[in-house]
């Protein structure tokens, strides 16, 4: 990613860890649109590190919630 500018690399950064779009605007001040140009004039197509940190995320949510849900049902039960 050498030739792409610092903002460029940013948002390529955040897409490969799995970023949505708009979370990715949200976190650089830009428009969506800006950030959909950016990723789709560089995306190398090359998706299984995109989907390996998207399912990485997804699994931490949900076990994130699962700890939550369980301390939640200990208290009630005490």
């Amino acid at each position: 990613m050498s030739h792409l500018t610092p903002k460029e690399a940013a948002i390529m950064r955040l897409w490969d860890t799995g970023s949505l779009l708009e979370a990715i605007a949200c976190a650089m001040g830009m428009p969506k649109a800006n950030v959909e140009k950016v990723v789709f004039t560089f995306h190398d197509g090359g998706d299984q590190r995109r989907q390996s940190a998207v399912m990485r995320r997804g699994s931490a949510f949900l076990l994130r919630a699962i700890q939550i849900s369980g301390k939640r049902h200990r208290s009630v039960r005490s």
